[in-house]
């Protein structure tokens, strides 16, 4: 019953469930691959032995969203996302393993939703302002 409480004990047990934890998650995850991926096609998802990626390449005529496993991404940060840009081109590039498939929506804010959501935001505004402007003429 002593060897329950001692220290040794559960410093042998902490360090089996850190590592148990460590192997499983080096089994991989799974992750979307798919290139020039958009609404419609949104990837398979693979098993990978790395983690996922997700890379919007922003051109002054369009934007492409890629989704696949990363290579050699072991030096980036996690659920985390950097910039680049080449010539025109703005490239973000953001890195994840959190759980499978972590790669089809949104890592720290990319891709952003842009476009219609925030015309739709913009309209919102628009018309609530002036609905606010009309009330205050009526009731004074």
């Amino acid at each position: 019953m002593m060897l329950l409480f001692s220290r040794k004990f559960l410093g042998i047990l902490v360090v089996i469930t850190l590592l148990s934890g460590g192997f499983q998650a080096t089994q991989g995850i799974k992750c979307r691959k798919c290139n020039d991926c958009h609404a419609k096609n949104l990837g398979k998802s693979v098993k990978c032995k790395e983690p996922c990626f997700l890379e919007v390449k922003t051109s002054p005529l369009k934007t492409t969203i890629n989704r696949g496993c990363c290579k050699d991404c072991a030096r980036f940060e996690m659920e985390k996302c950097e910039a680049i840009q080449v010539f025109d081109d703005k490239y973000q590039i953001c890195y994840c393993d959190s759980a499978d498939d972590c790669n089809l929506v949104q890592i720290d804010g990319v891709p952003d939703a842009g476009g219609a959501l925030s015309a739709n935001k913009t309209i919102f505004f628009t018309i609530t302002t002036i609905m606010i402007i009309i009330s205050m003429q009526f009731f004074p």
